[in-house]
């Protein structure tokens, strides 16, 4: 186990890094391949530690119950091997429960973080690659599109301004959108947020773009702009599909340090 980089990451998680170390952290991830899937390793290894701590302890702890419920009965065994043997395991069982028992200490403690909220919560959404119409400025859209779902965002990114240039295009505030989205995904949240105040608010889709530009914000760490975002989300009609999510991080947002 690399505990330099667990701990790296378990730091990043609780938002304790420095700017610059954030920023050469991040740089890494998006530079190194072998680094990345390391680091998402240990990510994943801490977010198991904070999920399934607790069902661990009640698991080891029903174990040793029957193991010493076992010991207080009559047993044929009474060579010394036999004693040892129960003597090593269930030593063996206590350190076992003492250990996930700091272990989850230490992470339920550990004070909640807007970079936690915000990779709780951000899914990169699905964009369509069908054509609307016949047409040169669809058949960008489609390469966009592709691009997009390719994971290939400098391309993507760059057919989306070119079909934003276009005043004509019908499809602007969708190329707004998911140019932000682009963003996003190269770590521009600031430009994300640029793309996403462009879209038009009248258009149908804008609580999907306030839902991106809140967690743009929440990512910036700007909390009191995300909260304002979020508020609408949770409260203004109509509802969506952020809507309950919207209400579930609200309520944890005292909880930010």
């Amino acid at each position: 186990m690399n505990k330099e980089l667990y701990d790296l990451v378990t730091k990043y998680y609780r938002n304790q890094l420095s700017d610059d170390e954030r920023t050469q952290f991040e740089q890494k991830i998006r530079t190194d391949e072998v680094f990345a899937k390391e680091a998402k390793s240990y990510a994943q290894m801490y977010e198991v530690i904070q999920e399934y701590g607790d069902r661990m302890l009640n698991e080891k702890l029903t174990a040793l119950g029957k193991e010493m419920m076992q010991e207080s009965q009559p047993s044929v065994f009474k060579a010394p091997f036999f004693t040892r043997f129960k003597i090593y395991w269930a030593t063996a069982a206590a350190v076992l429960i003492v250990g996930v028992v700091i272990i989850r200490y230490f992470f339920s403690t550990a004070p909640l973080s807007a970079e936690k909220l915000y990779t709780e919560n951000y899914r990169r959404p699905v964009i369509s690659e069908t054509a609307a119409r016949s047409g040169s400025e669809e058949e960008l859209w489609i390469k966009a599109a592709q691009a997009y779902g390719a994971e290939n965002f400098d391309t993507a990114s760059v057919i989306f301004e070119k079909l934003i240039s276009d005043s004509t295009f019908e499809r602007r505030s969708e190329a707004w959108l998911f140019l932000g989205i682009t963003r996003m995904e190269q770590n521009r949240f600031q430009e994300a947020v640029a793309a996403f105040s462009q879209v038009d608010p009248t258009n149908m889709i804008i609580t999907n773009v306030r839902w991106y530009m809140a967690l743009s914000y929440l990512k910036m760490n700007q909390l009191a702009k995300a909260k304002t975002l979020f508020n609408r989300i949770a409260y203004d009609p109509p509802k969506s599909e952020h809507t309950e999510s919207a209400k579930n991080i609200l309520a944890k947002f005292s909880q930010l340090n």
